[in-house]
């Protein structure tokens, strides 16, 4: 079982793979969340997870109950599904500034290995 992005399972499987990959991958998101909180689709392989009223320690929980479920998920696949993301805490900045700085730290996870999640360090 080989290990695959969204872009690899299009490229390897074809879209419709692919695309039943996200669907997948959005219900585990929507299953996975709060009432309180917020995803979506934010460009064509990336989510965007909005959770209110959350610190940092919470935060990470939800990323581990997220990664449990997508072991769950990877059982069901011919493929092994990854997933990276930036976790960042809401200090006053605006929107444009708070996307921005989640989107360094998914670049980073990207670029040290995928499969992982890189956060603030501080709260």
């Amino acid at each position: 079982m080989h290990e695959a992005s969204f872009k690899r399972i299009n490229d390897i499987h074809g879209h419709q793979v692919g695309d039943k990959a996200i669907i997948a991958f959005a219900k585990l998101i929507k299953d996975t969340l709060r009432t309180t909180d917020i995803a979506g689709r934010y460009g064509g392989d990336e989510f965007i997870i909005i959770l209110p009223n959350t610190d940092l320690e919470n935060a990470n929980t939800l990323v581990s109950r997220l990664e449990t479920s997508l072991n769950e998920l990877n059982k069901e696949l011919d493929f092994k599904l990854t997933v990276s993301g930036g976790i960042c805490q809401y200090n006053g900045e605006n929107s444009t500034d708070l996307i921005h700085k989640t989107d360094q730290r998914l670049y980073i996870a990207k670029s040290s290995g995928k499969s992982q999640f890189i956060g603030d360090v501080t709260a």
